[in-house]
């Protein structure tokens, strides 16, 4: 029987407990050094060579390769420590990364296939501005209550993000109008918003003429209406000098140039280009169109185009403010008129041919006999039925 089983005698003495809690204490020691020698300490050294290999050194600039010259191009970009919040593209892929519906995405435009992607991806602002034949503020589309676009939608609906992406990117909020957000039309850095107001930054003829260029985002449909004019629109020249937005587009003009052709005008000295543009402003300033007369001032001082042309660009023709002294009126023959001149000073009044619009509407007559006269955009289709001719 166990019971009648003799106990085994063993000596326990303090040596012995100290001796296996040291074994115990180095087999503990052992298996947790294992994962750390073998997992943790190689894979910590691996994340710091990728984290120098990505973030250390110099990373305050952008490369690109131009494949046609084999050439390696770049340029410094704003110190890391300096930049402040999320960029747009960041913006927008937040807003749709974590969508649980399948509504359009908000800031992103889609494309169907890789093809078109890559098209729109590298697509100039030239070619986008010259894509559509109409001239539009694309707000309009949504605007409560406006049936004019309902059979449109498809078209509204792959205009939205760049409706929405242009308010976001100036600072406005997502029901800002283009009315609203109408004082930024002039600013360098937003020909997004010009392509997407294009009828309410591009087609006043009269309006600051830097950047109202296709390449700088304003539709040439819009362009084409400024220079056809509004009805109202007067070929004269006026005491220019006294104009604010005369004043304005050559105050800008040095900070134009600085900014797109990266020019440093800090230098005065006689011979210089600062010191001829500074001249050139003071002139223009003070003495107005006549002042395009003298050949010292009649071409911009850098790009040596005309004043009165403009500079597809950067700059529309300034034309539209000097009529008279850049030769547009009193043609005999209208096809002859310099380069840059608007259509209303010399074209005569007709109305413009265009396709059915609906089963009511297939012309001038039929548009006016509903009186849609009343509209500036028709007035603009049809002057003559309209009988805006000379107004």
């Amino acid at each position: 029987k166990v019971q009648d089983l003799e106990a085994i005698k063993v000596q326990y003495g303090r040596m012995r407990s100290q001796v296996e809690s040291l074994c115990i204490l180095a087999i503990l020691g052992g298996l947790l050094a294992w994962p750390w020698f073998t997992i943790v300490d190689p894979l910590g050294k691996t994340m710091e060579l990728v984290k120098q290999a990505h973030c250390g050194g110099h990373q305050d600039f952008v490369v690109g390769l131009n494949e046609d010259q084999k050439m390696t191009v770049g340029f410094m970009s704003v110190p890391f420590e300096n930049s402040t919040g999320q960029t747009l593209t960041q913006l927008a892929i937040d807003d749709f990364i974590w969508r649980e519906d399948e509504s359009p995405a908000t800031y992103i435009t889609f494309h169907r296939d890789i093809r078109r992607f890559q098209r729109y991806r590298t697509q100039p602002m030239k070619e986008a501005s010259m894509e559509h034949s109409w001239c539009a503020d694309f707000d309009g589309f949504f605007a409560d209550g406006n049936n004019a676009f309902s059979e449109f939608s498809d078209i509204a609906d792959y205009y939205r993000p760049y409706l929405m992406s242009a308010r976001l990117g100036l600072g406005f909020t997502d029901n800002a109008s283009c009315v609203s957000m109408q004082h930024k039309c002039d600013d360098e850095d937003a020909q997004l918003l010009r392509y997407v107001c294009g009828r309410t930054c591009c087609t006043d003829p009269l309006r600051s003429p830097w950047y109202k260029v296709p390449q700088k985002g304003c539709p040439a449909a819009c362009l084409a209406d400024a220079a056809r004019g509004v009805s109202g629109t007067v070929c004269q020249e006026s005491n220019i000098t006294m104009n604010p937005t005369w004043h304005k587009f050559w105050d800008h003009y040095p900070q134009v140039l600085s900014a797109e052709l990266g020019l440093d005008l800090a230098d005065n000295s006689s011979n210089s280009v600062a010191a001829r543009v500074l001249e050139m402003v003071n002139v223009f300033k003070t003495y107005g169109c006549p002042a395009l007369n003298i050949s010292r001032y009649s071409m911009e001082v850098v790009m040596s185009t005309k004043w009165c042309a403009g500079y597809e660009e950067l700059q529309a023709p300034l034309a539209p403010f000097c009529p008279v002294t850049c030769g547009c009126t009193n043609l005999t023959d209208p096809s002859q008129a310099p380069a840059g001149c608007p259509e209303y000073c010399n074209a005569p009044c007709e109305d413009q041919t265009f396709p059915p619009i609906n089963e009511e509407v297939a012309n001038c007559a039929d548009g006016a006999a509903l009186g849609w006269c009343v509209a500036d955009e028709w007035v603009q289709v049809c002057p003559k039925t309209c009988g805006a001719c000379g107004a």
